[in-house]
């Protein structure tokens, strides 16, 4: 016997085809537009911040609190700060 051929089956089928295909509407449109915004809206963010002169500000720091103004200044950015004096 068919398992496909009751109607249940067959709207049981139907339904998980038409999930299946909203899902994947939903990867292909929504998510890519969606990271791109939340990348933009950071971006624009950490430029706004970018004018604190963190970078003067370290470089005028003493070596024995330098890693406490790194930290300072990666939690008042929200972002990760990297500091390599050459």
């Amino acid at each position: 016997m068919n398992p496909l051929r009751s109607v249940g089956a067959r709207l049981g089928l139907g339904l998980a085809v038409v999930v299946a295909a909203a899902l994947v509407l939903v990867d292909v449109i929504v998510v890519p537009s969606l990271e791109r915004n939340l990348t933009d809206a950071k971006l624009a963010q950490l430029a706004r911040r970018r004018r604190l002169a963190v970078g003067s500000r370290l470089l005028n720091t003493p070596r024995e609190t330098l890693d406490d103004a790194i930290q300072t200044a990666a939690s008042n950015a929200d972002a990760r700060v990297i500091y390599s004096r050459r």
